[in-house]
Order: C-alpha cells, then sequence, then structure tokens
C-alpha cells in the first residue's frame, strides 16, 4: 500500500485543519487531494515509486484526474502515471457515489435516481397481486436504498433532496392510487429515522 507517511512528510496534498487528508485510502480505492497540480504530480511519482517497491503496477486506466473550485473549467494540462497519460474528467465516481466536476464536490443524484426507478418498476411488475403492506415492504427494502445510499456523509441541495423526496412520493402516489390533488410529501429523513426505530426498538 502506499506510504501515506512519505506523502506527508513531503507535505504533499491537502490538510483540513491539522489533520492530514491528502492521501485517503479505502481497500484498493486511493484518493489523492491537493491544491496545487505540480504537487499532485510529486504524489503520482511517489505513488510509483512506492508500487515499485512493493511489485504493484497501478491501472492508469481506471485512474482519473478531478478538479473542484472556481477554475473547474480550465484546462489542464495532463498528468502522468508513471509513463501512462492521466486524463481531466467531469464526472467520476467513489466508493458507489458519483461527484460533478462544479465550483465545489457536488454529488450527482441521477445515477440513483435511475437505479430507484429501475428496482421500483421491477417490483411493481411482479406484485400486483400481493396486498399493500408486504408491497411497501419491499420497496424500502430493495429500492429505498438507491436513494438513501451515502446520504448521511454528502452534502446535498435543497433541490437534490427535494427530488430524492419526490421518487419516494411517487411509491406512495402509484401504489395507493393518489392522484396530485391529495398527495402529500413524505420525507426520506423521517423515513429512515421511522425505519431504523422500528428495527432497532
Amino acid at each position: 500500500m502506499i506510504n501515506v507517511l512519505t506523502l506527508y512528510r513531503n507535505h504533499l496534498g491537502c490538510h483540513l485543519g491539522k489533520e492530514y487528508v491528502g492521501c485517503i485510502v479505502y481497500a484498493d480505492d486511493i484518493l489523492l487531494l491537493s491544491a496545487s497540480v505540480v504537487q499532485l504530480q510529486r504524489m503520482l511519482d511517489l505513488c510509483v515509486k512506492c508500487g515499485d517497491k512493493l511489485d504493484i503496477i497501478f491501472n492508469a486506466s481506471k485512474s482519473v484526474l478531478f478538479k473542484v473550485g472556481k477554475v473547474f473549467r480550465e484546462k489542464l494540462d495532463n498528468l502522468y502515471l508513471g509513463m501512462k497519460v492521466l486524463c481531466w474528467c467531469d464526472h467520476f465516481k467513489y466508493l458507489g457515489t458519483h461527484f460533478i466536476s462544479d465550483q465545489f464536490l457536488k454529488a450527482d443524484i441521477s445515477q440513483s435516481v435511475r437505479k430507484f426507478y429501475a428496482s421500483a418498476n421491477a417490483i411493481y411488475s411482479h406484485t400486483r397481486f400481493v396486498s399493500e403492506i408486504p408491497r411497501l415492504s419491499l420497496f424500502e427494502s430493495y429500492s429505498l436504498q438507491f436513494l438513501t445510499y451515502n446520504c448521511a456523509g454528502l452534502f446535498l441541495l435543497n433541490d437534490q433532496l427535494r427530488k430524492l423526496n419526490v421518487c419516494w412520493d411517487n411509491v406512495y402516489r402509484k401504489m395507493f392510487a393518489m392522484n396530485l390533488s391529495n398527495v402529500f410529501s413524505f420525507s426520506l429523513v423521517n423515513l429512515i429515522c421511522i425505519t431504523l426505530y422500528t428495527r432497532y426498538s
């Protein structure tokens, strides 16, 4: 594994207060954070050097460069992972969560919404003659997870939260044949709390 201490001692990468967050490692996923492109290239070089010592080859085709901040639209030179070129992208996936390049780190919920509706529609088509309560339990077990995955660790805009809530509202609208005039909004946050209380109380 990468020698995080080497990056820290070389003063490469970002700090959050006094905490070093320039290299975040989870299993075989590695995230390098730097406010400088020059420093980021030095971090990549150190990673390759460390990998050579440990007989590890990094896959450049599965590695991307991603920028966030006021200059996110500016064109930057590509960096290198060993002899392989790394290209800048405006979208990437980390630990199952999709992010979009913007002035701030912005989560992309479109993938979650698509997966939610695909799961919900599959349940609808296979449970036409199932009663409401078991049917709702299926939605909570197999569809809701796509909307709530990693929500606690993300900063979501109000518009994004509204879109997620609309998805869950649509389950009730269709299952209970509710029209727009008498529909209610059921907050996903409240639903998660109720579900956890029911399961662990």
